[in-house]
């Protein structure tokens, strides 16, 4: 009768250690989709923030512009993005539209802290990225 007992709490053990295992799996790829659809994004934000910088520094009076511009004028559109400035009450921010990927981002800037964060076409939305810098879409 031991013996039973015995084998039935190691098939029962057994199971939920599977169980489990299979469960962490899901949730491990599920975190590594997030962080390279974050890691995109990011990679996107830095680019259109390159392009930003660019016009700045090639444009006369650009840098006046951002400043008097208004929530979500458009300060920027080329053929890949599109940048609006978006007033906050601390930081410095900029907000991206991605056309290639479809999807909004948002710059934050206080004092030398960056912040990156997926947003929404209001830019009311803020969801901080998990990125990776040394991310490459050719290793997959």
């Amino acid at each position: 009768m031991d013996i039973t007992i015995t084998s039935l709490l190691a098939i029962c053990l057994g199971g939920f250690y599977f169980w489990k295992n299979k469960r962490d799996v899901k949730r491990a790829e599920i975190s590594r989709e997030q962080l390279r659809h974050d890691t995109i994004l990011y990679q996107h934000i830095r680019g259109g923030l390159r392009e930003y910088e660019w016009k700045k520094s090639t444009e006369e009076g650009f840098f006046s512009k951002v400043f008097d511009s208004n929530d979500k004028d458009i300060l920027l559109e080329n053929a890949h993005l599109i940048v609006y400035r978006v007033r906050h009450f601390s930081e410095f921010r900029l907000g991206f539209f991605f056309k290639d990927i479809k999807q909004y981002g948002l710059y934050g800037n206080f004092e030398g802290w960056e912040r990156y964060y997926r947003t929404d076409e209001s830019f009311n939305k803020e969801e901080i990225l998990c990125y990776d810098d040394d991310y490459d879409d050719d290793d997959e």
